[in-house]
């Protein structure tokens, strides 16, 4: 069951993504002669960043994928720099740039420097833009691909539907209003101007589904959603030491249709995603060679 009550279960979602994984990622080792390898490049020291990373390595785990993490300084240079070891190295399948970065630290300017073939969480230039003007096939961004899945798997249908996506960030907000415009849903993207004009509820009250991406607590008041909207929120904030979204969710639960909570909504299927995109990548490496790229 995806759903308990009107509450969708991404740890069960995740579950789905993780079970139908654990054969094709098998059958990658044996092709590969190794298993299957992510390395994550952290700058700097994050204790939220160690969290995550201690969940992939559990995955990674699971899944029979090596997890290698590499920790540079707090400086442009260094992250740079181990960017361009790891496009060297022929071991490394996938790299994931831990996030958020340190003052002073652009990830995306180190993802300039990543290699499509290498680029595990779609962000690259090259993958972004493949997705944004030739709509070909392309490595979707991690958490924007875990958001669609968690509408496939509750049954969604976008054709049409009104979705207004809160944020409007490269991460999560743009790639994903890309990706549901191309699935011919009706796509208003709100930010900060929305806001400061006081015309969020008002867009908000449209919605028949609802995406949150912008990270502050409380940000979406409960009131604002109409009855029956399906509200993903993948805001991630912590308040006196617990862990919550952009939504006021004791609120919004009680009008939405269905809702995801935080924790235990996008954030497992995104991990999930994560391991689906590394072996993408692992499949077009090894091309023709008895694969089944299809997932």
């Amino acid at each position: 069951m995806v759903v308990n009550g009107n509450i969708i279960d991404g740890r069960a979602i995740a579950n789905s993504i993780i079970e139908d994984l654990m054969p094709k990622i098998k059958k990658a080792s044996e092709l590969l002669g190794r298993k299957p390898t992510l390395l994550g490049i952290e700058s700097g020291s994050n204790p939220d960043t160690a969290a995550y990373i201690r969940s992939q390595q559990r995955l990674a785990q699971r899944l029979g994928v090596e997890y290698r993490h590499r920790r540079v300084g707090p400086y442009q240079e260094e992250l740079n720099n181990a960017v361009l070891m790891a496009n060297r190295d022929e071991v490394v399948d996938g790299v994931i740039l831990h996030t958020p970065m340190p003052p002073g630290v652009d990830v995306f300017n180190s993802l300039k420097l990543l290699k499509k073939e290498k680029d595990v969480e779609g962000l690259s230039p090259e993958n972004v833009f493949g997705l944004m003007f030739r709509q070909e096939d392309t490595i979707f961004p991690t958490t924007p691909r875990a958001v669609v899945h968690i509408l496939d798997a509750i049954g969604v249908d976008l054709y049409g539907k009104e979705v207004v996506i809160i944020g409007q960030g490269a991460v999560v907000g743009r790639p994903l209003s890309l990706i549901l415009a191309q699935r011919r849903a009706t796509v208003t993207v709100c930010h900060y101007p929305t806001y400061d004009r006081g015309l969020l509820p008002e867009h908000i009250s449209r919605a028949e589904i609802l995406v949150s991406a912008v990270g502050k607590a409380g940000l979406v008041k409960g009131e604002w959603i109409r009855e029956g909207t399906v509200v993903i929120d993948v805001g991630i904030n912590f308040v006196s030491g617990k862990m919550v979204g952009d939504i006021e969710f004791d609120t919004a639960k009680d009008r939405a249709e269905l809702i995801t909570p935080v924790p235990g909504g996008v954030g497992p299927v995104t991990s999930a995603v994560l391991m689906e995109n590394l072996y993408l990548l692992v499949a077009q490496k090894l091309g023709d060679k008895g694969l089944d790229e299809d997932i």
